[in-house]
């Protein structure tokens, strides 16, 4: 162990009899032997000895992901710290989630409430919230309308209102310190970074969910080069749940899913035009990229 041997060979350097630093801070007189790398002396010495070699990482694995976590946090820290520098150049300061306006997914009428926003809208940041009122997810997104829309079909059963703030001038960093600072307070569950965020980001995938029923159909259809034929049905399936939960709440808008996801095993719904979640930043010029 490299600190055990740096602290042999400083107090070798003091010479038998020296004086040695004791844990405490105070002066214990021992003797050192290097040639038999012997240490006698206060017997608290010799715990800190151990101590101090208990301490370094036993593996050269260990050493690395230390240094990678160091290099990650420093990283965060200065990410963070430069979000909050523009963020406090600008005139727009971070909203506090409980300011903000608390939306039902469905209106009075039975459609999928709007947004919000408006033609000069180049961003969007929203909580959603299921019917403890408790949070759930952050996201972002450059159309609020669809990806709330999005949000609403793909957890029927969690997404029950909403808040949302727009923004007029694109602002990555900003979006980014609004969200860290309203997950940081309320740890929303769908912001694990894994495999429950996927839930909320991308299309329902079918495919693991399939019963034994389901796995012999599309073994049999895919004999016959017909597996499309096979993941439709499991996808229309929860496709049905889906829509039940959502006319169970008092949905009468009409949803329609895409049919060519389905044949893939996914189930998503159908837009228009795709969501595009990227948050634009602002050029120099002023121009967004």
């Amino acid at each position: 162990m490299w600190v055990l041997t740096k602290l042999v060979g400083a107090l070798a350097l003091r010479g038998v009899g020296g004086l040695v630093a004791g844990p405490a801070g105070r002066i214990a007189r021992g003797t050192i032997s290097a040639g038999r790398h012997t240490i006698d002396g206060d017997a608290r010495l010799g715990s800190s000895l151990r101590l101090a070699a208990s301490a370094v990482p036993q593996t050269a694995e260990e050493v690395t992901r230390q240094m990678l976590a160091a290099k990650q946090a420093t990283y965060e820290a200065a990410r963070q710290s430069a979000a909050r520098a523009s963020v406090g150049a600008s005139a727009e300061s971070v909203p506090a989630l409980a300011s903000l306006a608390r939306v039902p997914f469905i209106d009075g009428d039975g459609h999928v409430a709007p947004s919000g926003a408006s033609p000069k809208t180049k961003a969007s940041i929203f909580a959603i919230f299921d019917d403890t009122d408790t949070l759930q997810f952050v996201g972002k997104s450059r159309n609020a309308d669809q990806s709330l829309k999005t949000i609403l079909v793909r957890q029927p059963a969690l997404a029950h209102t909403f808040a949302v703030h727009h923004i007029d001038k694109p602002s990555r960093s900003f979006l980014d310190l609004v969200a860290e600072t309203w997950i940081a307070d309320l740890k929303p569950a769908g912001n694990d970074g894994g495999a429950v965020q996927k839930t909320w980001e991308a299309p329902l995938d079918v495919k693991p969910l399939m019963t034994e029923e389901d796995r012999r159909d599309y073994d049999d259809k895919k004999l016959r080069g017909k597996e499309e034929l096979a993941l439709k049905a499991v996808a229309r399936r929860f496709e049905a749940e889906k829509k039940a939960i959502l006319e169970k709440r008092g949905l009468v808008e009409k949803i329609a899913f895409d049919a060519k996801l389905k044949g893939q095993g996914l189930l998503d719904l159908k837009l228009a035009k795709a969501v595009d979640d990227a948050v634009p930043t602002t050029t120099g010029k002023g121009r967004s990229t």
